[in-house]
């Protein structure tokens, strides 16, 4: 959560709504059950493969890598929690 609270104090901007999701939007999953405080998963939002409604974000990892990842949740990524957006 230190990345999340920095950015919030360098005037980041909170989106909580993933069908309001834009590119170089920051997103967080839900925390991982093991470690309160601390997402499952975070990626850089590149656009949506296909309709928004279905879900299926472009993601940029932490690798560099473009992929497909599910917004809405699934066993290995769990569930959209949020967004940060630049200022």
């Amino acid at each position: 959560l230190g990345l999340a609270t920095y950015l919030v104090d360098h005037g980041w901007r909170r989106v909580d709504d993933p069908a309001r999701l834009a590119p170089g939007d920051l997103v967080f999953f839900v925390d991982d059950p093991c470690c309160p405080g601390f997402p499952e998963h975070v990626f850089l939002f590149a656009g949506w493969r296909g309709r928004p409604d279905r879900g299926q974000a472009l993601a940029i990892d932490n690798q560099g890598f473009r992929r497909v990842r599910p917004v809405a949740g699934d066993a290995r990524y769990g569930a959209f929690q949020y967004a940060l957006r630049a200022p």
